[in-house]
């Protein structure tokens, strides 16, 4: 029997739409197989009368009234060959689809011949040019264990092509940096810009920016080369995760990837994080300053001043700000004035740095903080809390303090409900299950008139 008419026989069998149903739980169990082989059944629980009837004529009497109609798979491949219509199911597919299944040892080895595919034709590309540091981590990469190797294979997902140009930009942009730190010490200023690399190697300003997976290819080549041993770019890829804008910042993460960078003489944007502080005994200066996260880290000068007030949003940094400067002629800074500060939200890198500055070594320097009364509020409170524990003091943070606004809040969503649910808060076990109960969240701008006093009081007012 020619293949031909082989296949016009399968096609004239299970051409009627009874079978479409059938045809597509057998399509996918040869998928999830390994070589096409399936065993098993498949059941519909549904099937109409045209359905069973369907199977019944071509299997014999399988189906029961009232109950699910189940096609055996091995026995309808068995009765495929016995009645001429295809060898196997694998043929039988090809034939009706014009195609073959994709299944999945074949998917398997067509991914790894593209994964190959792509460190050819980059070694094809680079040569001999590689490092041997950096030929190592390429070599790990390609084995699939090197840090970096789950990122390059999200990008070969979207494209084989993609791949080779993101491992090949890499692979440029670490042997720049190779170069670079080689010839170092004849440059005054030996920190590079994140950006002017990327545009450089890229012609994107912003091509190896963290949340670009060719950005964090290039870290984790970077971690590789620069970095301080050990399984620390792995761990990072579990998480992949980076100080990108709603992270917390003060992961240890985050401040391995910025020493990372720091370590390969790169500089990630340092201008853009910011955060506003008001110090009167710095300088004498009765106005906010806005200090970038460079300022900060380049400033070597001890803080000189007293406990530290931070609060979470800009409005109630003004209010605060205004309730002092109204009075300052009543006033004097000295080294134990207090100062406040803005995280501004998610505390940005420039005010993690402050902050750690200010309370390092604290003493007897007290931190007091107040956020919003709402998830987010108190996730960034309890991770300072965490991070500064022997000065943090709660400000306006707790059961008494909600119980005072609850009314004039805002409900709480059904995804806020969950988490609170699962959260602790260490300076006051009683208080997410209190927002709970009242099924709100208030935000701190409620609380800014107890605030002004207690910050007035620090300044020795009434």
């Amino acid at each position: 029997m020619s293949q031909n008419w082989q296949t016009e026989r399968a096609r004239l069998v299970f051409g009627d739409a009874a079978w479409r149903r059938w045809l597509d739980g057998l399509r996918r169990a040869c998928e999830d197989s390994h070589a096409g082989s399936p065993r098993g059944k498949v059941e519909l629980s549904d099937a109409t009368q045209d359905e069973r009837d369907a199977l019944d004529g071509f299997m014999g009497k399988l189906t029961k009234p009232h109950e699910p109609a189940i096609l055996p798979i091995r026995p309808f491949e068995r009765l495929l060959r016995e009645y001429g219509l295809a060898p196997s199911l694998l043929e039988l597919f090809e034939a009706l689809d014009g195609k073959p299944i994709l299944t999945r040892g074949l998917m398997r080895e067509q991914y790894a011949a593209g994964w190959n595919g792509i460190f050819r034709r980059v070694r094809r590309e680079v040569g001999a040019q590689m490092s041997p540091e950096a030929e190592s981590w390429f070599d790990a990469l390609h084995r699939r264990e090197g840090a970096g190797a789950r990122t390059l294979q999200r990008i070969y997902g979207e494209g084989e092509d993609l791949a080779v140009r993101a491992l090949l930009q890499v692979l440029q942009a670490l042997s720049f940096v190779e170069a670079r730190k080689r010839s170092a010490a004849e440059r005054i200023d030996p920190i590079l810009p994140l950006p002017l690399l990327a545009a450089r190697i890229t012609g994107n300003a912003h091509g190896f920016d963290w949340k670009e997976a060719a950005g964090r290819l290039l870290w984790y080549g970077l971690e590789h080369l620069f970095g301080e041993g050990g399984d620390g770019g792995v761990a990072m890829e579990d998480a992949e995760t980076g100080p990108s804008e709603g992270e917390s910042v003060f992961s240890i993460r985050s401040a391995y990837i910025r020493s990372v960078y720091r370590m390969s003489g790169l500089a990630d944007d340092d201008l853009s994080s910011q955060v506003l502080l008001f110090a009167p005994s710095w300088g004498g200066v009765w106005e906010e300053r806005v200090l970038t996260l460079r300022q900060v880290e380049k400033s070597s000068v001890e803080p000189n001043w007293g406990d530290v007030y931070a609060v979470e949003n800009p409005s109630v940094f003004a209010y605060l700000l205004a309730a002092v400067q109204e009075r300052k002629e009543e006033l004097s800074a000295g080294p134990a004035s207090p100062i406040l500060v803005c995280v501004s939200g998610q505390p940005s890198l420039a005010a993690v740095g402050l902050l750690d500055k200010c309370l390092r070594n604290a003493g007897k320097r007290r931190f007091y903080y107040a956020g919003d009364l709402d998830v987010k509020g108190l996730e960034i409170a309890e991770t300072l809390a965490r991070t500064y524990r022997e000065s943090f003091v709660p400000w306006c943070m707790g059961t008494a303090d909600f119980a005072e606004i609850a009314h004039r809040g805002m409900e709480l969503t059904k995804e806020e409900k969950i988490r609170l649910a699962g959260m602790t808060c260490s300076w006051d076990g009683r208080l997410p299950a209190l927002m709970l109960e009242w099924g709100r969240k208030a935000h701190q701008e409620l609380l800014v008139e107890i605030m002004a006093q207690t910050w007035l009081k620090a300044w020795g007012l009434e």
